[in-house]
């Protein structure tokens, strides 16, 4: 049994979510750049996202799906800025499959999937820029400050859409789960890069409906899907 609920306080960000009888799907599209006229319009991203779902075969697998979305995504949005030589039109992207005992992630930016088990983090996605790459490249810490070095925090290496040769492909992980969970997405407004452990257990606690603007960080996004079953209602 799942559960979906979010608040949205980005123009910026789509959402695809569907759920079935022992499965659930979760899309998340956040524009990756953009100007003041461009957060008011999401350039057409809901029907990216529907047209990159309908094109999925009704044979694929539910632990394929997230990787596929994902890559007919990025074709649609590299044909678009192609066409323009720009960068114009590229997102974040954050999939996610959920099973009774598997999730499958996929993802390509700086929006966060977190899992969370009886109370305890367990798992959570990396951020693609270049203090993640740095740091896997060379295995030093680099000592940032996300107020005063936000341009290396922002500068992504993975993104869907981009014409930038170095771009690097999304990112295809796996979890093992118990049978009942929760799954936190956040969109950078939320996480601005902490460390999970200063924010997860607020987000997850809260009334998403009935959050203040200094709990929701008001510009950004913020969903929660709990999986539970009769034996595990509360977690």
């Amino acid at each position: 049994m799942y559960s979906f609920s979010t608040v949205n306080e980005n123009l910026g960000v789509s959402t695809l979510y569907h759920s079935f009888n022992d499965s659930a799907l979760c899309i998340v599209i956040e524009k990756s750049e953009w100007n003041s006229s461009q957060k008011k319009d999401k350039s057409g991203f809901d029907k990216l996202l529907l047209e990159s779902f309908q094109s999925i075969k009704l044979e694929t697998s539910i632990s394929k799906i997230p990787t596929e979305f994902a890559n007919t995504l990025d074709s649609l949005l590299r044909e678009q800025n192609i066409k323009t030589g720009q960068n114009e039109n590229t997102v974040n992207f954050t999939g996610v499959a959920l099973t009774k005992n598997k999730i499958f992630v996929c993802t390509a930016g700086v929006c966060r999937i977190h899992l969370v088990s009886k109370n305890k983090l367990l798992r959570f996605s990396k951020d693609h820029n270049f203090v993640n790459d740095f740091l896997d490249a060379t295995n030093q810490q680099l000592n940032l400050n996300y107020e005063k070095d936000s341009s290396l925090f922002l500068s992504q290496t993975r993104m869907l859409g981009s014409i930038n040769p170095d771009n690097k492909p999304p990112e295809t992980v796996q979890w093992e789960v118990e049978d009942s969970y929760k799954i936190l997405i956040c969109s950078t407004t939320y996480h601005q890069f902490r460390n999970p452990i200063e924010y997860v257990d607020s987000f997850l606690s809260s009334d998403l409906l009935n959050m203040n603007e200094n709990e929701t960080k008001i510009g950004g996004f913020l969903a929660i899907i709990k999986r539970t079953n009769e034996d595990y209602l509360e977690f």
